[in-house]
Formats: structure tokens, sequence, C-alpha cells
């Protein structure tokens, strides 16, 4: 009768040596080698009557080898599943050779395999303090979401010359000297930018200008800090060159006009919601950022868990199963993050969240990266069910502060 010896070889390491006897095998061996009796096709003989010894002969240490090293596999998983072990990966053979498996000297055989066991830790989710912040979201957050939907929906028309901070124009950089002289060899690049995007100061300059009217800038000077990197990481230079000069010419003045605060904007926004009035299209919006802030909270609190469970000493971490469903409707709420209120326009939207959900299930790269995701999400749901969050009220501004300046 087969045997398993299980002995302790290192730190998370164990040694199971599997013991098979003739008996354990060798029926089965019996019984494949008829089988292929019955099935093989061998020339000057009819399919089923080929001797058996010429079948063993051509066969027989194939198919010994196979069900002896079957059986290895059958009872090394019934051990491990029956003694529960917690095991990393596969268990790996230890031996460097093969044993000598010989079909005409069958006998007792040991395999040995070595596995590494998972560490036992002691979690005390009760002992993690966590904040959940409360972004305020306040009628200018409203209000600046509403003018960017409006501009996002609005259209672009062609004014004679630049009116407002809210022209678009086109422009051509070109390096030049102090004076505007253009350096030979110097840089040049078209871009296209919102007269806001300047400096206060360099704006002015802008005011009454039209197509093919110049003017000379510092770039140190024309824009502020955030603009300025962007502007000389698009120029290809690096910030050590910020004190140099440019003519900017202007190919081209525009301005979109903001859509109007009605119907056809509220259903472009929210083509599933009957929203008929600007009081419920501003209330819709709220929602949505009060969603995006929640969402951001919920992320807090996990990484404030993660920091909790790196300073304990001890940690069990909970048991986390993340099955084919999950794994649709995480392709199913991509899909709806990405169309966001597009989603509207595609008609039966169960069935084409169905048909993306099977598709995406049978690209192997996303159903791993998922699986990573969502059982990563699960076990931090799990755990901020069990801690104890304070609620802390602040202001969205010191919250995206914290968010970007985080680091692990």
């Amino acid at each position: 009768m087969a045997s398993i010896k299980r002995e302790k070889i290192g730190l998370l390491n164990d040694k199971l040596t599997v013991t098979l006897t003739k008996e354990d095998y060798y029926p089965s061996f019996e019984t494949s080698l008829k089988k292929h009796a019955k099935t093989a096709n061998i020339p000057g003989f009819r399919k089923g009557m080929v001797p058996a010894g010429l079948i063993k002969k051509m066969y027989g240490q194939s198919v010994f080898s196979d069900e002896v090293l079957k059986k290895v596999e059958a009872e090394l998983n019934h051990y491990i599943n029956n003694e529960k072990l917690e095991i990393f990966a596969q268990p790996l053979p230890m031996d460097t050779q093969m044993l000598p498996l010989d079909v005409n000297a069958p006998s007792n055989y040991d395999f040995a395999f070595e596995v590494g066991l998972k560490p036992a830790f002691s979690l005390n989710v009760k002992g993690i303090k966590v904040k959940r912040y409360k972004v305020k979201v306040t009628d200018e957050m409203i209000q600046n979401e509403v003018e960017r939907i409006q501009t996002r929906n609005g259209k672009m028309t062609d004014p004679e010359m630049v009116e407002s901070d809210e022209n678009v124009i086109n422009i051509t950089f070109t390096e030049t000297d102090k004076d505007g002289t253009e350096i030979e060899g110097g840089l040049t690049k078209d871009n296209s930018l919102l007269v806001k995007y300047f400096a206060a100061k360099a704006r002015k300059q802008f005011m009454g200008k039209k197509k093919d009217d110049t003017v000379v800038i510092q770039l140190s000077k024309a824009f502020e800090d955030k603009e300025l990197e962007i502007i000389v990481g698009d120029l290809g230079i690096s910030k050590t060159d910020a004190d140099k000069y440019f003519k900017i010419l202007i190919t081209k003045v525009g301005l979109v006009e903001k859509a109007a605060l009605d119907e056809t904007l509220f259903l472009a926004t929210y083509p599933n919601d009957a929203i008929k009035t600007e009081e419920e299209f501003r209330a819709a919006i709220k929602k949505d950022i009060e969603g995006y802030y929640e969402q951001q909270a919920k992320n807090q609190i996990h990484d404030q868990i993660y920091h909790g469970l790196i300073d304990q000493t001890k940690m069990e971490f909970h048991k986390i199963e993340v099955v084919a469903e999950d794994l649709k409707n995480f392709a199913k709420q991509q899909l709806m993050s990405y169309m966001g209120p597009q989603m509207g326009a595609l008609g039966d939207n169960d069935k084409w969240l169905e048909d993306y959900a099977v598709r995406m299930m049978q690209d192997r790269k996303f159903v791993e990266d998922s699986y990573q995701r969502i059982s990563t999400d699960k076990l931090f749901t799990a755990i901020e069910s069990e801690v104890e969050a304070k609620d802390e009220a602040i202001e969205a501004e010191k919250f995206a502060d914290m968010l970007n300046n985080h680091k692990h």
C-alpha cells in the first residue's frame, strides 16, 4: 500500500517521500496495456488480435512509466489535500536523475519532493486605526465641472483677435535672443494653448493679437512652474534652459463657445437619466464628484491598512477566493468606466457588456492581471470591514496634495 513520509528539512521547507509498492500501480498498468491491445493497429494483425507479448514489447515501458508517475501524482495530491498543507506553487522533485523504472522488473519505488510551506501569521485587524476622509463637494467644484462639460460639448469658432483668457491660439515657438532675433539652428516647435495657460503678466501681451502677429517671451517668466514643466518637456529641453527666449507666431485664433445649459447638454452628459432642469443637472454632477472622492477615500483606507499590516509582527491573511463571475464583472465595470455616458448609445447594454466580458475572459493576460487586482481588493475590503475608521473632513485640494505626495 502506498505511503508518504514527511520530514522537515528547513525553515518552511519539508520533504515528502512517496513510497509505492508493485500492488499500487501494477493493476492499472495491466488495464492500460489491455486497452492498447484492443486499439493497436499493427500490420499483419487484425485489430484487437495482437499478441500480448508484442504489445508489451512495443508499448510496455512507456505505459509502465506513465502509470507509475500518475500514481505518484495522485498519492501526492491526495496527501496534500487531506493534510491541508498550505504550499507555494507545486512540489519539486528532489532526485536529480529519474528512477530506473523497468517494466520487466517492477518493484517498490521511492519518490522524494520538496515543498515550500506558506508561513502562518497572526493578524490583529482590530488594532489598525484608520481615517476615512470626507471631502466636501463645494459649489465651486460643481461650477468648475459644469463649465468643463460645457466646454467639452461646445463648438470652436474663429474670432478675429485674442480677446480673453479663454481663447485658444495655435502658435509656433522659434528660439531667439533677448531682442527677438532668431538663432540659427535654434528650436522650432508648433503647439496649441489656451491663453490662460500663460502666467497672468504674459497674457496681457496676447490681448488684441491676430493671426500672423508675434510676441517674444522668456519661458521662465511666461509660465508658472506647473505649466513651465510641461512646456519645456514639449520643447525637448530641461528646466535649466527655462531662461531661453522664444518668438511666438500666432497661426490661428480660436474660441470654444460653451454649450448652453439645456436639455441637449443634459442628455449628452447623462443619456440614461431624464434630467430636465439645471438643478437636477448640478445634483447629478455633485453625485459623480462625491462618488469619485468616496472611491479615493476607500483607496486611502486600503493604503492605511497596508501600512498597518506592514507594521504588524504577525499576520494571518483571510481566505480570499476569486471566481469566474468576479472576473466577468470586473471586465464589465472596466468597459463602463471606459465608455462612461456613451454606454447609453450602445442599445442593449447588457448584451454589449456580456459579449465584451466573454471576449476578455479568453485573454490570458487580462485574466491573470485582473485576478491579482480583484484578490487584492477583496483582501483589503475584507479587512476594511473589521478595522475602525474614524471620519475626518478634508478640503479637496488638501486631499489631492496628500494623494500626490504619498509614497510607500
